[in-house]
């Protein structure tokens, strides 16, 4: 809660000052003929609005914020084509072999420490594009010609995403108009 009042504080604080004064005065000047109670009740209900009208000078604020923060979204897209099954440039396997065990070798792989900034999402490209769950990650076999990165990412282009490709560069890629 904040305070931002109407009139500087000094002038504020001077005219609780007065007006307690005057309440005070008043008490004692009506106490007499009204009698002690009701003189008390009427001075306690003149202070009440004092404070109400000295409360809205001083202009109070409460402020609430709620921070909510999205983690960004990236899009893992695995190629899948058939020069994928080719052997890798380590000589452990295929390529396709070397990208699941940057993803997913232990104790902290890739996708692991991926996960602790993004939301991440993981695809097969291949001819068409399909949702991978991390479980079939580890399965994910070599299928089809050749990987259409084209479609792919037109049909991702309507979500708001980062795109992590995981390739030997063998793909169709119809080079389309820089400005969309």
């Amino acid at each position: 809660m904040s305070l931002m009042p109407i009139f500087p504080l000094w002038l504020i604080l001077l005219l609780l000052f007065l007006g307690l004064g005057l309440v005070l005065l008043q008490y004692v000047l009506i106490r007499g003929k009204l009698g002690s109670s009701r003189a008390l009740v009427i001075s306690l209900l003149r202070c009440l609005s004092f404070f109400l009208l000295i409360s809205f000078a001083l202009n109070p604020l409460f402020v609430s914020k709620k921070e909510h923060r999205v983690s960004p979204t990236l899009a893992i897209l695995i190629d899948t084509s058939q020069s994928m099954g080719l052997p890798g440039g380590t000589g452990k396997g295929s390529r396709l072999e070397e990208a699941r065990s940057l993803l997913l070798d232990e104790p902290r792989g890739l996708l692991k420490r991926l996960k602790e900034k993004y939301e991440v999402k993981v695809y097969a490209l291949g001819e068409s594009l399909r949702t991978l769950e991390e479980e079939e990650l580890s399965r994910l076999e070599v299928s089809g010609k050749s990987a259409n990165l084209s479609s792919a990412l037109e049909k991702l282009s309507s979500e708001n995403l980062q795109v992590l490709l995981f390739s030997d560069g063998n793909l169709q890629w119809e080079n389309r108009d820089s400005s969309h």
